[in-house]
């Protein structure tokens, strides 16, 4: 009778200490979601953020094109015109550059 509680009891014990092991590994797995959740909400803030300032950059870009192409009097001809339309069209692949790192840092972020 003794070796059968003395049986029961390590059974006993070998199953609270595996509920045990099984709890902390729930409990550290949602941790580890909870985390990353946190981490894509820190993500998608910061990439809120870059496209509005990116927005507002490419519509300052716009105005100053207009401005320097179209509406500037001391432009006399199509070749002054081109050429500041080439300057611009430098600026925008630059910015394409600049925004094709930032995908890609993200992209490596993840």
């Amino acid at each position: 009778m003794k070796q059968n509680r003395a049986g029961s009891g390590a059974l006993l014990l070998i199953a609270v200490i595996l509920l045990a092991a099984q709890m902390s590994l729930t409990l550290y797995g949602a941790y580890v979601e909870r985390q990353r959740q946190l981490a894509d909400q820190e993500l998608a803030r910061a990439v809120t953020g870059y496209t509005a300032a990116f927005d507002k950059l490419l519509s300052k870009i716009d105005e100053d094109y207009v401005k320097a192409v179209y509406d500037d009097p001391s432009i006399k001809g199509a070749a002054q015109q081109q050429f500041r339309a080439t300057e611009f069209s430098m600026q925008y692949i630059a910015i394409l550059v600049h925004q094709n790192n930032r995908i890609l840092e993200l992209l490596a972020y993840r």
